[in-house]
């Protein structure tokens, strides 16, 4: 991990794929990204999780819910297998 707040953001601006600059500016502005969507969303809409740093999960709730919906893991889909069948 970085050794300040500035080193972890820039971090987390390149592990989402945007600039540092839109990463900071969209923080600034109360939003936060989503991993499954891979966008900047409101941060109200994340769901709770009191285990992380801010409170909110790491999906916005929408993604979470169509993840549940599909049945199929990540992982599955990014190997192009369907459910239930072992890679």
């Amino acid at each position: 991990m970085s050794g300040s707040i500035a080193g972890a953001q820039k971090i987390a601006a390149r592990k989402a794929g945007v600039a540092f600059e839109v990463y900071t500016d969209a923080l600034k502005r109360g939003h936060k990204w989503c991993w499954r969507c891979r966008t900047f969303h409101d941060e109200h809409v994340f769901g709770r999780d009191r285990t992380r740093y801010d409170g909110r999960g790491s999906s916005c709730l929408q993604a979470r819910r169509t993840a549940k919906v599909s049945g199929v893991s990540l992982l599955a889909k990014a190997l192009g297998v369907g459910r239930g069948i072992r890679p």
